[in-house]
């Protein structure tokens, strides 16, 4: 494992000019069902690389990035049944702050969101009702 390591950060820095020590940002990674992450994508200064291996990685600095509006976190956490009308302020407020993001690009955007619903609304209601307010919310740009 040692081996294929270094010669993955070679081709990095052959390929990108990224050294073994460089510090880079995650812009997106993928998420499975336990939680487990398997593929990153990370920007090194003005260059990015897509599907970065998990086990390449090494955390240097971590940053939750779970961001809802306080008065529907508020809202989800004291109900049990959720509107219709909950779910599209849900995912308009997720969405505004997604954006915000200068990093997040829209398929990103429109991964967290799903994530989203599912996470908090999926056990009540289906994404499959909400799919195109999704996809429009992730290539949108709200204020």
């Amino acid at each position: 494992m040692k081996l294929l390591r270094e010669y993955i950060r070679n081709l990095l820095t052959e390929a990108y000019g990224i050294r073994g020590d460089m510090v880079g940002q995650v812009v997106w990674h993928s998420l499975k069902n336990g939680g487990t992450i398997s593929q990153y994508d990370i920007r090194f200064g003005g260059r990015s690389i897509r599907g970065v291996p998990a086990g390449l990685v090494e955390a240097k600095q971590v940053q939750e990035h779970h961001r809802e509006s306080r008065k529907i976190k508020k809202r989800l956490k004291e109900t049990t049944e959720f509107s219709h009308t909950d779910a599209i302020q849900y995912l308009h407020a997720q969405a505004k702050e997604y954006h915000k993001d200068k990093l997040l690009d829209p398929r990103m955007i429109k991964e967290l969101l799903q994530d989203d619903f599912l996470d908090n609304m999926g056990h009540q209601l289906s994404i499959h009702d909400y799919s195109k307010l999704i996809d429009s919310l992730s290539y949108s740009t709200l204020s």
